[in-house]
């Protein structure tokens, strides 16, 4: 009646496999009764029949900016993103994933990553209180995305911590380890956390890289209008003239503490701008003019248009890249438009990987061109009468920060094969900031052109997404052992107008500003330091007033100041208010880095921080997040896909339970603070 096996214990890594198989192991050999064996083998997924004996089980978590199925579905078909709709209908998915709250991009990603949202892990918000708190006011803010304000063990240190080889590709909080600020000022336990992060951040099994902490230029449209050209003088390596051919033209910009020079050469016309540091051609860059590309981006090369990197060493050592692409100029010259895209600096866990990343994949890109594109720098848009030659402009340089995301992605699964690789895409976030409002059919004064462009727009960012997808899958796909966990930190909704809640505080005499607008803390109870919650300015705080016994009333007071604002059409403009640290409470709110009320806001609002001009006022149409994490409009996708997972839905999550889950599949614990469950029961 018993069944003897011989495994190796690294088959079997711990996790709800590993952990009670453990004590059944005598000598290198499994010892347990057949249907205790066929029971484990079912709760383990089949995985020795599919993995073989001794290997590992693998993981890609992946989070798109801003992906939720609502929206997918709204705005594009199956033949616009087949990869990502066939991704519901493969995969294990839940109905929804509840994100953080507020639904913002720092405080979304660090629940991911942590499995614990902001109450615990301390990124609240893009802007957090400053700690300690007795040293900062209520309007201090300190910035979400660095790694310094977490208070909470990420994923990639506590996998590396146990054992496993890990690549974290551009994640927020990162490359260095958490700063565990603490509300009352240094501690021993945050000392003692920091250094263990720093010393697991030193394994040579882990590589963490990051280039959105330092930029060293944006991007930019350079044009007739703000660089005029003028002759050429002292450039060498200059390309050959023929007969007739126009004399070589220059512009010069500036590029973070140094220059940037441009030379425009050609035969009978200039067709090609040569971008370099330095007045030498054969140290630059060459951008072929080329027309506007609005072809279907599937089975053709990405960003097929742009220049070679140019590669850029900074004083300080560094690396950044840069690429360039000519959309326009006419024989003369006397107009063009050139794109430099933005330059950014890879940082990592350790130079070495560093180096390997920017010698691999040259040039990382945070984002796209979208703050080109909304004030018309490529050309009119759609909206102000465009043909639309401006948004496919910026649709490029999507393609171009696609293709650089994969490249990374691909370099990292390939030179570290990671036991887990934690990755991102910063769409369709962008693109929903840039089209939502337009597409959707609830936005006001929208003409049906407008509406259809935009969507039209939005599909094709979404292909893009498709494409990056259909890569990770790829990598998924090369080992069975690999579960591929997809999700997003928020959504997004439609917004027409503008609200400052500072402003109804200003007018109910919570709120004190000066000629300047510059909060009076000394005449303030008050304040909204940010777009996503009202903070009481105890007397415990820099500049505080408001004695603790007196909290409760000031908040009555603020909750009455904000539900009873109303629009123009005299609708209430404030819905519903949440108190943090309420009994009960499970959306996270509060914490010491954040709020003490948080309030939803009626359909097509914009929350804004200001504290001048109107209470509410209408604004250009867009796509908008930040609000509460129970509105179904701002819950992301999450699901799971792998060869032993069977196609299925199950119901609601929670951002924090990913990282648990993962923690789960891959045998280790969960990051020490997660608070999260696990869901490997209900994905397979």
């Amino acid at each position: 009646d018993l069944t003897t096996i011989s495994l190796s214990t690294d088959c079997w890594h711990g996790g709800e496999c590993g952990t009670p198989w453990r004590t059944h192991f005598v000598n290198g050999k499994m010892h347990f009764k057949s249907r205790h064996f066929m029971r484990l083998m079912i709760g383990c997924m089949t995985l020795p029949a599919v993995l073989g004996a001794q290997q590992k089980p693998r993981a890609i978590l992946v989070s798109f900016d801003g992906f939720s199925e609502q929206r997918l579905r709204e705005v594009t078909t199956p033949e616009d993103a087949p990869t990502l709709w066939n991704l519901f209908s493969a995969g294990a998915c839940a109905e929804a994933s509840r994100p953080s709250f507020p639904s913002v991009t720092p405080a979304g990603h660090a629940a991911i990553w942590t499995g614990a949202y902001g109450n615990v892990n301390g990124i609240a918000a893009q802007q957090d209180g400053v700690l300690p708190l007795a040293t900062s006011s209520i309007m201090e803010t300190t910035n979400g995305f660095s790694a310094k304000s977490l208070r909470a063990e990420p994923l990639w240190i506590t996998a590396a911590a146990n054992g496993l080889r890990v690549f974290a590709h551009n994640v927020t909080q990162a490359p260095g380890a958490p700063g565990y600020p603490s509300a009352d000022g240094p501690s021993v336990d945050d000392s003692l956390a920091r250094a263990k992060a720093a010393a697991t951040l030193k394994d040579p099994r882990l590589a963490v890289v990051n280039g959105y902490n330092r930029a060293v230029e944006l991007a930019r449209i350079v044009t007739e209008k703000n660089a005029k050209p003028r002759p050429a003088k002292g450039w060498t390596n200059l390309p050959r003239r023929g007969a007739g051919s126009r004399s070589p033209l220059e512009i010069s910009l500036s590029f973070g503490k140094d220059s940037l020079h441009v030379v425009f050469v050609g035969g009978n016309s200039y067709t090609r701008a040569i971008v370099s540091m330095t007045r030498d051609a054969a140290r630059g860059v060459t951008a072929n003019l080329a027309p506007t590309d609005s072809s279907s981006p599937r089975g053709r090369e990405l960003a097929r248009f742009f220049s070679k990197p140019l590669r850029i060493q900074l004083d300080d050592g560094a690396t950044a890249y840069l690429y360039a692409r000519l959309f326009e100029a006419s024989r003369d010259l006397s107009k063009f438009m050139l794109f430099t895209s933005e330059a950014r600096v890879i940082e990592a866990n350790s130079p070495a990987v560093a180096v390997g990343y920017n010698d691999a994949v040259q040039g990382f890109l945070g984002n796209a061109a979208d703050w080109n594109l909304i004030p018309g720098q490529f050309g009119p848009t759609i909206p102000d009468g465009g043909n639309g030659e401006a948004e496919w402009r910026y649709l490029e340089t999507i393609e171009l920060l696609t293709r650089q995301y994969i490249r990374g992605s691909s370099w990292g699964w390939g030179k570290y094969h990671p036991d887990l690789q934690i990755d991102y895409f910063p769409f369709p976030d962008e693109s929903l900031h840039t089209w939502l409002g337009y597409a959707d059919p609830s936005t006001p004064g929208v003409s049906e052109t407008v509406r259809k462009r935009s969507k039209e727009f939005l599909a094709h960012s979404y292909s893009l997404m498709d494409i990056r997808l259909g890569q990770l899958e790829a990598l998924a796909g090369n080992d069975p052992r690999t579960m591929l966990v997809v999700t997003g930190e928020h959504g997004m909704r439609p917004t027409w107008r503008a609200f400052k809640p500072n402003v109804v505080l200003r007018d109910a005499g919570l709120l004190a500003v000066d000629t300047a607008g510059v909060v009076d803390l000394a005449r303030t109870v008050a304040a909204a330091p940010n777009s996503y919650w009202i903070s009481v300015n105890r007397a415990s705080r820099k500049g505080g007033i408001v004695p603790a016994d007196s909290v409760e009333a000031v908040l009555s007071r603020v909750e009455h100041a904000l539900t009873a604002a109303r629009d123009a059409d005299g609708k209430p403009i404030v819905i519903a208010t949440f108190r943090s640290g309420a009994a009960n409470d499970s959306l996270g709110i509060g914490g010491v880095a954040g709020g003490d009320l948080y309030f939803e806001v009626a359909p097509g609002i914009h929350v804004l921080s200001g504290r001048t001009g109107p209470m509410i006022a209408p604004e250009q149409p867009a796509g908008e997040h930040g609000y509460p994490s129970t509105s179904r409009d701002m819950q992301p996708a999450l699901c799971a896909v792998a060869p032993w997972i069977r196609a299925h839905r199950f119901g609601m999550a929670r951002a924090i339970d990913i990282a648990p889950t993962i923690s789960e599949w891959l045998g280790i614990p969960a990051p020490a603070n997660a608070t999260g469950h696990y869901l490997l029961s209900v994905i397979r």
